[in-house]
C-alpha cells in the first residue's frame, strides 16, 4: 500500500493489521553498499512496523484502469504542438526565412492551438494514482 501522510510524507509497504482505527503497516529499510568487486547490492537492512492514526493519512494509491491513449492523449498534443513550432523555427533561421513574411505565423496557429487544446485536457481530465476529493478515509466501528 501507497499512502500520502497529511504532512506530505509517502510510505509504501504492506499492512500488517487494521485494529481499531489505526493502520499498521511493514517499513522495509533498503539501502545499497558497495561489494568488493567494485559492484553494488541492493539490501534489507532493517523492518519495522509503523503505525498510523486513519485521519493521519491524506490520500492512498489507487489504480483506475483507463485506455492505453486516454492518459496520454493530453502529452501527446503538447508535444507535437511543441515539436513542430520548433522545427518550424529551426528551419525559418536555417534558410534564412522570415516568418512575418507571407502568413507564415498563421501556420503556427494550430500548433499553438494544439498545445492549448492538450494543457486543457490534461487540466480538466487529470489521470489520478491518489485518492482526491471524492474519496474520504473514515472510521467504521464494527460490533463484535
Amino acid at each position: 500500500m501507497l499512502l500520502q501522510t497529511i504532512n506530505g510524507i509517502y510510505l509504501d509497504g504492506p499492512v500488517k493489521t487494521i485494529a481499531n482505527d489505526s493502520v499498521f503497516l511493514i517499513i522495509y529499510d533498503i539501502h545499497a553498499y558497495a561489494t568488493p568487486q567494485g559492484g553494488r547490492m541492493i539490501d534489507t537492512v532493517s523492518s519495522y512496523v509503523l503505525g498510523m492514526h486513519y485521519k493521519e493519512i491524506k490520500s492512498i494509491q489507487i489504480y483506475k484502469r483507463y485506455r492505453p491513449i486516454r492518459g496520454k492523449i493530453g502529452k501527446i498534443l503538447k508535444i507535437g504542438g511543441a515539436g513542430y513550432i520548433a522545427l518550424s523555427l529551426i528551419n525559418g533561421f536555417y534558410t534564412n526565412g522570415d516568418l512575418g513574411k507571407n502568413g507564415n505565423m498563421r501556420h503556427l496557429l494550430i500548433p499553438v492551438g494544439a498545445i492549448g487544446t492538450g494543457m486543457l485536457i490534461d487540466g480538466l481530465f487529470p489521470v489520478a494514482n491518489f485518492s482526491g476529493k471524492k474519496h474520504e478515509i473514515v472510521y467504521v466501528k464494527l460490533q463484535k
